[in-house]
């Protein structure tokens, strides 16, 4: 090392996200050496991650602390009229997560003690939550003051989304709206002058009609829309929920080489490869969401039993009574099965085994066991029984089947038999679907729970102050409305508000929207490198 002292010499550096090569040469750029060994090498280390996956956990954190926000505000204003009922019912509930010797109240059920009404009874006559809001809301009653909170806690835990700020409950059938956006865009940003529909309604029912299977739906789209070229066939997989390349989507070979080739709305989580799909789509990302609203319509026009021949309010279903038609379904597909299969060795297969067909692991809604994946596997079953097999074959219509045996064999060969309530179908559904059903609940309860009517200082009733819990929605630019000091100095908190209480009803007099939004943007500035002094946005924000 003496004699580097004593030379001019190199250092050459290749740094890199997870290495730093180096090395030492002399002026002439040849490897000097020490000790008899040469001047260079590389360093690993384990490459920086991006706080994306801890943007994650943050937000999911503030999700469910909002939830446990709204669910507080409901206990206070139900306190004082289950208290007559049931001083311990809150209690219980909190408690409901842990073991009977750690609960406060050691009673052996979670929801009702009562003498003559306890879980068990409960269950029997409201197998899931949707029976029970069904019930509420097609029933004058009166019912029990509990059985409302847990209805009201139920929507206000699942309120659905907010994408749609003015959707009128009613119109959600409206498929006119939703279409007549995707044929303008396919004509003047991707150039296909000769799309147009020959017949939307047929369209519509085609796209909701729950007895047809993806092929046999694009069979039938194909014959209402153009369907000459690759790109035009490729947007009608989109809509049936097929999958389709994006090469042939928007006509550009370059595609091919994206990490993403191929795209289905049934099968993939468009949230999951946004980042993959803006970057190598631009601003043609844009059209792959609007396919997708078709797609969602159709989703949801399912969910709801949409009948797209009716426009009239009166003729649209409650969404609990869709679901508690979901649970009969399943019931029934779960019966005529079991009947199928009982003394054949499948039956054990399917119902004490632990494999891939398991029904078990299904119905538990373990990773990888979705409906489609289940019928699949179970048709492959279905089809090493001769007899079995041939109904498959025959039967090419619903209306085809004559006995509850051939009805289920379509259902499994078009991959839906045995619904279920919960999946991720249920995040397309947007807020004013459950605030229908939630006026239809307390239109019912305030005939015989009068404590609805009762009204404050400000001249709000508990019903309205029920309404906005499960309506209220902070906006973006408020942010978190409480933080930890360290999480004001990381900018992760920037409310502007009062010292006093938040509730939906006086947000707008305690929380200062325009000084809140301000900080806001400020938060997100920036000393620009290029004009010293100046500030800058970062490239990404809103």
């Amino acid at each position: 090392m003496q004699k580097l002292k004593n030379c001019d010499y190199y250092i050459g550096l290749d740094m890199g996200d997870a290495s730093v090569g180096w090395a030492v040469t002399d002026t002439n750029y040849n490897i000097l050496k020490f000790n008899g060994k040469a001047l260079w090498g590389i360093r690993l280390f384990d490459s920086a991650n991006t706080a994306a996956s801890t943007r994650v956990f943050r937000s999911g954190r503030r999700r469910i602390d909002r939830t446990t926000w709204r669910l507080k505000m409901l206990q206070e204003l139900f306190a004082e009229e289950i208290a007559k009922v049931d001083p311990g019912f809150f209690m219980r509930l909190e408690d409901s997560r842990l073991h009977l010797d750690d609960k406060r109240d050691k009673a052996v059920y979670n929801l009702f003690v009562d003498k003559n009404y306890t879980d068990k009874d409960f269950y029997q006559q409201y197998p899931t939550m949707y029976h029970l809001r069904y019930a509420l809301a097609t029933q004058a009653g009166p019912f029990d003051v509990r059985l409302l909170y847990l209805a009201v806690q139920h929507i206000a835990k699942h309120r659905g989304h907010f994408l749609f700020d003015n959707l009128d409950a009613s119109k959600v059938n409206d498929f006119n709206a939703v279409f007549s956006e995707v044929e303008n865009y396919v004509r003047d940003e991707m150039g296909i002058e000769d799309w147009s529909c020959q017949n939307i309604d047929e369209l519509a029912k085609v796209l909701c009609d729950v007895n047809l299977g993806r092929t046999t739906k694009q069979k039938a789209m194909q014959s209402l829309l153009p369907a000459q070229t690759k790109q035009q066939k490729a947007i009608i997989q989109l809509f049936s929920g097929g999958k389709a390349k994006l090469a042939e989507l928007f006509v550009d070979e370059e595609l091919d080489e994206c990490e993403k080739k191929s795209v289905s709305f049934q099968d993939d989580d468009l949230n999951e490869f946004e980042p993959v799909l803006t970057a190598a789509l631009g601003e043609r990302y844009e059209g792959l969401l609007r396919f997708k609203a078709i797609y969602d319509w159709s989703l949801l026009a399912k969910i709801l039993h949409l009948d797209t021949s009716k426009k009239d309010e009166d003729e649209q279903h409650l969404l609990s009574e869709c679901k508690v038609q979901v649970y009969e379904d399943h019931k029934r597909d779960l019966a005529v099965l079991k009947s199928m299969l009982k003394g054949k060795p499948l039956y054990n297969k399917i119902f004490r085994q632990d494999g891939d067909i398991s029904y078990e692991k299904y119905a538990k809604g373990i990773k990888g066991r979705n409906q489609i994946d289940f019928c699949k596997n179970l048709k492959k079953q279905l089809e090493g029984i001769a007899e079995y097999k041939k109904i498959m074959q025959e039967i090419t219509n619903i209306d085809d089947a004559k006995t509850e045996e051939e009805r289920l064999l379509f259902r499994i060969t078009n991959g839906f038999a045995f619904p279920k309530q919960t999946t991720k179908d249920n995040g397309i559904i947007p807020i004013q679907v459950h605030l229908a059903e939630l006026k239809c609940i307390l239109d019912n309860a305030e005939g015989y729970l009068p404590f609805l009517g009762e009204t404050d200082n400000n001249g709000l009733s508990v019903r309205e102050k029920i309404e906005q819990i499960v309506k209220f929605r902070i906006p973006y630019y408020v942010g978190p409305l409480a933080g930890t000091r360290m999480s004001r100095e990381q900018g992760r908190c920037w409310v502007v508000r009062k010292n006093e209480k938040i509730y939906p009803w006086n947000f707008t007099e305690i929380v200062n929207l325009e000084e809140s939004a301000e900080k806001f943007i400020t938060n997100m500035t920036a000393k620009c490198t290029y004009l010293v002094g100046e500030d800058v946005l970062s490239k990404e924000s809103l």
